[in-house]
C-alpha cells in the first residue's frame, strides 16, 4: 500500500512540476508578445512623431522662403526649420530607444532647462486642449450671442455676484417714467453676529 502512496505522489508531483513549467513558459511568451507589441507601437508613434516635426519644420520653412527681405526673422525661423529636420532624422534613425536615452541624458546635464521644458510643454498641451474645447463648443454647447453694449461675455440670468440682475421696469401705471434700473442689494445670509 505504501509502494502505491509512493508512487501516487510521485506522478502528482510529476504532473504539478510539469505543469508549473508549462506556466511559466507560457507566461514567458505572453510576456515576450507584450514587449514586442508596445516596441512596435513605441516605434509607429516615434515615426509620427519625426513625421509631424518633418512637417512642421517644412512649414517653418516656407514660411521663411516667402520671406524675401532676409530679415532676421526669417534668417532664424530657417534655423530653426533646419533644426527641426535635424531632430526629425535623429529621431527616425535612434528609434524609440534612442529618444529615451537622449531626454535622459538632457535631464541628467541640464536639469533645470528640462525641467523647464516640461513644464512649458505641460503649458502648451493645457493650452491647445482648451482651445479644441473651446472650438467644440465646450461642455455646454454653444455660445449664446453677445450682449447689447458691445460685451463680449454671455449674460447669464445671475449678476456677477450670483444673484438674480434686475429686469428693467415696466412703466408705471400712474403714467411717469420709470426709474433706471440699479444695482440688486446684496444679502448675505452668513452674517457674523459678533460685527457691528
Amino acid at each position: 500500500m505504501s509502494d502505491k502512496a509512493g508512487e501516487v505522489a510521485g506522478t502528482a508531483k510529476d504532473q504539478v512540476s510539469d505543469v508549473a513549467g508549462e506556466a511559466t513558459a507560457r507566461a514567458r511568451d505572453v510576456a515576450g508578445e507584450l514587449r514586442e507589441q508596445l516596441r512596435d507601437q513605441a516605434r509607429t508613434q516615434t515615426e509620427r512623431l519625426a513625421e509631424n516635426v518633418r512637417r512642421l519644420s517644412d512649414e517653418l520653412r516656407d514660411m521663411s522662403d516667402s520671406d524675401r527681405s532676409g530679415s532676421s526673422a526669417a534668417r532664424a525661423v530657417r534655423q530653426v526649420a533646419d533644426g527641426g529636420h535635424q531632430v526629425a532624422s535623429r529621431i527616425e534613425h535612434r528609434g524609440p530607444e534612442g529618444l529615451v536615452g537622449d531626454l535622459q541624458d538632457f535631464a541628467r546635464r541640464r536639469p533645470g532647462a528640462f525641467l523647464a521644458g516640461a513644464a512649458l510643454l505641460g503649458f502648451a498641451t493645457a493650452r491647445i486642449g482648451k482651445g479644441v474645447k473651446s472650438a467644440d463648443g465646450g461642455a455646454t454647447g454653444p455660445r449664446p450671442a453677445p450682449a447689447s453694449g458691445g460685451q463680449d461675455r454671455p449674460r447669464s440670468p445671475a449678476g456677477d455676484d450670483g444673484y438674480p440682475s434686475p429686469s428693467p421696469a415696466a412703466t408705471p401705471p400712474h403714467g411717469g417714467s420709470a426709474p433706471a434700473p440699479g444695482p440688486v442689494p446684496r444679502v448675505d445670509p452668513y452674517t457674523d453676529p459678533r460685527q457691528p
